[in-house]
């Protein structure tokens, strides 16, 4: 992690700017000399060098004013703090033991032998045969791989009399780069003085170089050739392994299984595997023995799991300095370049005085005007936030109330970290097993563990997961101390791996996007009052059980879910072609767009509860329309939305209010089904709702979840546009619309945060139903689990449903036509819940004063002990109503209380915070008090 791009710049920006400067003319006056002496080399490949943007990587000045080179998609620099240096090293390595390759001759594979704790000579037994010194050997062809800064090409050129040179550099922009920085003019020169014959091949991926270069070869009058491989790329170190081993011939290089590029170290600096070269006596087993028991103890799922574990690709190994690393035995390279645990803890060190605070953000969201209280006080919370200068924390605290690890590596960060700061909430996660495997073998554990206990610390230590299930992992390990502890929460990020890496950014970017949207009080409570109603007004609920004769067509009707999206309008025709032959589901917004194209859906969805849906939809001046039309949605839907309808039909939403309250009060909940995934768009419930009732054929229309012009987001013929001119109801693009996704039919489209969730939340409702045929027509974001058709490529075979006879047997099969006993169940179950008592009881404890950062965080844990109280006590509504206003709050207040190092200053912001929080929970007891029983009023938009 030392590559890192915030460990290799200076930490004072105006110093950095001055190095910049400093170094740039020197740089410039290079590269005018270069493009001179590529002009005479090669005309053609100097102008593309001339005219080419850089794209990938990019030069930077490093804090020890060196020209490097920074990977721009992964922040992360090619080179070490010293490139001169490391490349000179390289090139000692070469001059050393390099490895030759005679043409003439077949050699013996060698077989790795797996000892952990050994040196690379007793993993590979005989390679150092395969590296000879360059003056004890023929010198004939010398292949580069690799340019980068190029630093090393004039090295090699003079480090023998050689006839030819390959140079092999995949990567345009690198070459770009080194006209920076190689002494290019010096290398033609001297290579045309001594008669060496170049050749450079630039601009091929991965396997596509292989060809070329053994072409190159072929045509090489020499009897052998040398190979030096300059950075990490995973194709250049599996040729490089591969012949050293015996294992690949020079002249069936193509026969190289393709590599896929994305892998950990693409185009990093590493050094050849003979700079490792050195025997080792084998690492003592009584550590390992030590850990497992320790674990056993604390951790026994842990001991289980790695009790006779052999290492899989990743090897322990010693160099010659007794320094431990990994190599991974497939590609030849190794996790760190000299030693792990000073490389570790070096990192550790740069980290801990610049630590990185995962900080939830403080959006103020574009919504429809309400009387709710939590936008009252939720907005005046978020001004405290956003109003906070932009700081960083100079230092890592000693108390850490949370703190994450992603990759443990072989552990040396981790040990000094739980030895020497107190963890209330440690979370670790190792995709790796094999590194994890490591570590027991180096590090003592026993101590660690036995402080973390000492300390009443919370581990969740995850090994082999490669972070897919970290959002509902953390939120699971988070749920005793609470979600608002995440935005008090440390985050470390110990070395870089691709999917990895992936899976953090989504994580981050999900709690974000969660706690937007997450239930809070008076969403809960409406979702409470209305979800009552629907079961005063007896209409139908989703059971589990179906008949086989309904199962049946279910399974053989293919359904139609129309979203509101801009592709709609093209997709159009088609409902229309085949309107009679399927099922048509209208999501939200949508209903008006078909309304006007003359194409009746048979069921409507919705999953908003506020009223300002309901003039959303009677924007459809056509009430007879509209009553021909059954409404598909959850509990907790509007009461006025449902009168609009023919009839109403409900399934319960896993997680609501109301929902919980159900599942309290109710001995036979268990019959109803409930869908999970029906968030945070329609179309997410409709999708859901679809697939809970037994649909296998899912066709999406307009489900577009993005768009190639943020003009054009929705139909438009939807109530998003003016009728009279066609111009936006307002400006979406104050949504934050920038965001590129990949592309259903394109390469991408843009979106928002929200709606690439409503993508994931899709892809993951698709993986629960593996029998399902799911056809995407919509010209938006792609989807994973779905099948991109062109609307024109439709083909519905099946004849004309009996809409009627379908809706009247699914009624009679699907559904509980009798729920109204329902709200008396829940009537006498919450008759007395003690609400209004638990509100004062957490007034009470905000009323103590706080005088340290300690006090502030056992005041929030006091407040997370009432709601436990309440959440065990059955027949209190308060967890349910609650639960959602409690977190956001006390994120919020967290935020506040550590928002700098100086703790009067936290103290101070805390204070104000706590004061709209108090004010928030009286606002809550008096509302609760005299409105229950009343309905949202949400206003809608004045059309």
């Amino acid at each position: 992690m030392l590559n890192v791009i915030d460990c290799q710049l200076c930490l004072d920006e105006q110093t950095q700017q001055t190095n910049e400067a400093q170094l740039a003319p020197r740089l410039l006056s290079r590269q005018k000399r270069n493009l001179e002496a590529w002009a005479q080399f090669d005309k053609t490949l100097a102008e593309r060098l001339n005219t080419h943007q850089l794209v990938a990587f990019s030069p930077f000045v490093n804090r020890q004013k060196q020209l490097s080179v920074l990977d721009i998609h992964r922040g992360r620099s090619l080179y070490p703090l010293d490139p001169k240096l490391e490349s000179a090293k390289q090139v000692a390595d070469f001059c050393r033991a390099a490895l030759k390759v005679n043409k003439q001759e077949n050699y013996a594979p060698i077989v790795a032998s797996q000892e952990n704790g050994v040196g690379l000579l007793d993993i590979f037994p005989g390679i150092e045969q395969r590296y000879q010194s360059l003056h004890q050997s023929d010198t004939e062809q010398l292949v580069i791989l690799g340019c980068g800064l190029g630093y090393h090409l004039l090295e090699l050129a003079s480090s023998a009399p050689w006839q030819s040179i390959l140079l092999v550099e995949p990567v345009v922009d690198l070459l770009k780069v080194s006209l920076l920085s190689a002494p290019w003019e010096e290398f033609f020169d001297y290579c045309v003085a001594h008669n060496i014959s170049v050749t450079i091949q630039s601009g091929l991926e991965g396997n596509e170089n292989l060809q070329p270069i053994e072409s190159w070869l072929e045509r090489s009058a020499g009897q052998s050739f040398h190979l030096f491989r300059h950075y990490q790329y995973p194709l250049f170190a599996k040729i490089e392994l591969d012949l050293a081993l015996g294992h690949l011939c020079w002249h069936n290089l193509t026969t190289l299984a393709s590599l896929q590029l994305e892998q950990e170290r693409v185009c990093e600096f590493g050094f050849s595997i003979n700079h490792y070269f050195a025997h080792a006596s084998e690492i003592k087993n009584n550590l390992l023995t030590q850990n497992l028991s320790a674990f056993e103890q604390y951790l026994p799922e842990i001991s289980a799991s790695f009790r006779g574990y052999q290492a899989k690709r990743w090897w322990l190994f010693q160099n010659q300095s007794q320094q431990w690393n990994l190599l991974d035995i497939e590609l030849g390279v190794t996790l760190y370049l000299e030693d792990a645990k000073s490389e570790s803890l070096a990192y550790l060190e740069h980290y801990a005085r610049r630590p990185k605070l995962d900080v939830l953000d403080a959006r103020k969201g574009t919504r429809k005007n309400s009387p709710y209280i939590h936008y009252e006080f939720s907005d005046q919370l978020k001004e405290l936030v956003q109003s906070l200068p932009t700081e960083q924390f100079h230092k890592l605290p000693q108390k850490l109330p949370s703190f994450i690890m992603y990759g443990l590596g072989i552990g040396h960060a981790f040990e000094k970290l739980a030895l020497e700061h107190e963890v209330d909430n440690l979370i670790v996660y190792e995709p790796n097993s094999d590194y994890f495997y490591a570590s027991l073998l180096l590090i003592d554990w026993q101590p660690i563990l036995t402080r973390l206990d000492k300390l009443g610390a919370n581990l969740y230590l995850n090994v082999g997961d490669n972070g897919e299930n970290m959002v509902d992992d953390i939120l699971n390990r988070l749920n005793y101390s609470g979600i608002h502890i995440l935005s008090y929460t440390f985050f470390y990020v110990s070395y870089f791996q691709s999917q990895f890496d992936q899976h953090i950014r989504h994580t981050r970017e999900h709690f974000k996007v969660l706690l937007n949207i997450s239930e809070y009080y008076d969403h809960a409570f409406y979702n409470w009052t209305h979800t009552r109603q629907s079961l005063l007004n007896n209409e139908p609920y989703l059971l589990k059980q179906r008949s086989k004769t309904l199962n049946q067509q279910l399974e053989e009707f293919p359904v139609f879910i129309v979203g509101n999206g801009p592709s709609l309008d093209n997709c159009i025709d088609t409902l229309r072609e085949y309107q009679d032959r399927a099922i048509i589901i209208s999501c939200g917004t949508s209903l008006k767009a078909l309304y006007k194209y003359g194409i009746r859906p048979d069921f409507h969805a919705e999953v908003e509860q506020t009223r300002s849906t309901y003039h959303w939809i009677r924007q459809v001046r056509d009430n007879q329309w509209l009553a021909q039309i059954d409404l598909l949605t959850v509990n907790g839907v509007h009461p006025d939305v449902s009168s609009l309808f023919r009839q109403t039909l409900l399934c319960f939403k896993r997680g609501e209010a109301a929902t919980l309250a159900h599942l309290l009060a109710n001995p036979d909940a268990d019959k109803y089904q409930d869908i999970l995934y029906s968030y945070p768009t329609v179309s997410n419930c409709a999708i859901a709702y679809a697939l809970a009732l037994g649909f296998k054929q899912l066709y999406l229309f307009g489900v577009d979840l993005g768009f190639k012009d943020p003009r054009y987001h929705h139909s438009q013929q939807s109530a998003y546009f003016k009728e009279q001119d066609g111009s936006e109801i307002y400006d979406y693009a104050q949504h934050g619309v920038g965001l590129r996704v990949a592309g259903n039919f394109d390469e991408f489209v843009f979106t928002k945060y929200e709606f690439r969730y409503s993508a994931e939340i899709i892809e993951k409702t698709l993986a629960l139903y593996s029998n399902v045929d799911c056809y995407n027509t919509s010209d938006g974001a792609y989807i994973n689990g779905t099948i991109a058709l062109h609307p024109e490529q439709v083909l519905i075979l099946n004849s004309s449903i009996d809409k009627l006879a379908f809706r009247q047997l699914l009624l009679d099969e699907a559904y509980d036509t009798q729920s109204t006993h329902l709200a008396k169940v829940l009537d006498d179950w919450f008759n007395d819940n003690g609400f209004v008592a638990y509100i004062e009881q957490m007034q009470k404890i905000l009323e103590q004063d706080c005088h340290s950062w300690q006090d502030i965080l056992e005041q929030q844990m006091q407040q997370m002990g009432v709601l436990g109280q309440a959440a065990a006590n059955s027949h209190s509504l308060f967890f349910v109503l609650m639960r959602g206003s409690v977190n956001f709050c006390l994120t919020y207040l967290t935020r506040l209380a550590f928002s700098c190092e100086d703790e009067t200053i936290c103290l101070e912001r805390y204070e104000q915070g706590k004061a709209i929080w108090q004010n928030y929970l009286t606002a809550i007891s008096e509302h609760f008090q005299n409105s229950l029983g009343e309905f949202d009023q949400t206003p809608g938009l004045d059309f």
